[in-house]
């Protein structure tokens, strides 16, 4: 019996050390799975941010709308696209006649609130498939998915020309600008930048001929008009 009662404190004792490294290795757990979580979040925390920035970088921040970086990258995608047809899309280069005056006038504070309106409206004028960006300044673009034949596409420049030249409200202020309008299409361009440049082209010409609205022709004839840029030839007015 005395030996028994001897051995039982050293039993008891052994199992102190056991139950000691197993507290030590539950505890190590923990610490890992925690850090774990921890490295996680941390990683999730960062996709978030890098999202963030992409997102920025690709947004106009006054209006919310696409930049010009972002805007060549989908027209790029859509002239890339084995399926796509001549008549899949167009692109419609806008410019503010107009917008100088009022921002010089009224303020920068007037100068932002309309162009918000711009994007505004020019959302209201397409589908929720067509692009609408802002490229800088007072200078937008729309890419016209499925738009369709020659006359469907006039319509839809000559919708956007009208919306844009009705009056807007700025609080007290009733403000009036022009639109400019230049219009190109697939087989005006094989990359976005030249696509682009003959739809600015257009809506050159537009603004100096005060046609409204030009749709970008590689076919006619020369003219004294264009003689400062060749290849801005036989742009035809899209609201005659």
């Amino acid at each position: 019996m005395a030996n028994e009662a001897a051995s039982a404190p050293a039993s008891s004792r052994a199992r102190r050390p056991s139950r000691a490294r197993e507290a030590g290795r539950e505890l190590a757990l923990q610490t890992l799975h925690n850090e774990v979580a921890g490295l996680r979040a941390q990683l999730a925390e960062s996709l978030v941010r890098e999202a963030q920035a992409r997102a920025l970088a690709r947004t106009d921040s006054l209006t919310r709308l696409g930049n010009r970086a972002s805007f060549l990258e989908q027209l790029q995608e859509a002239l890339t696209d084995d399926d796509a047809q001549p008549t899949d899309f167009a692109v419609l280069f806008i410019d503010l006649d107009g917008f100088k005056a009022v921002n010089d006038r009224h303020g920068h504070r007037i100068g932002d609130e309309l162009l918000r309106l711009v994007g505004e409206r020019l959302c209201a004028c397409v589908r929720s498939s067509d692009v609408v960006a802002r490229l800088g300044g007072d200078e937008f673009a729309c890419l016209v998915r499925r738009c369709g034949p020659y006359e469907r596409l006039a319509q839809v420049a000559g919708k956007v020309f009208d919306t844009l030249c009705d009056p807007y409200q700025l609080g007290p202020l009733r403000v009036n600008v022009q639109a400019s309008v230049g219009v190109a299409t697939p087989e005006n361009g094989t990359s976005a930048m030249a696509l682009l440049e003959r739809a600015d082209a257009a809506m050159y010409l537009a603004k100096r001929l005060r046609t409204g609205c030009e749709f970008f022709s590689p076919n006619g004839p020369t003219s004294a008009e264009t003689s400062d840029a060749p290849w801005i030839l036989g742009v035809e007015g899209c609201l005659r």
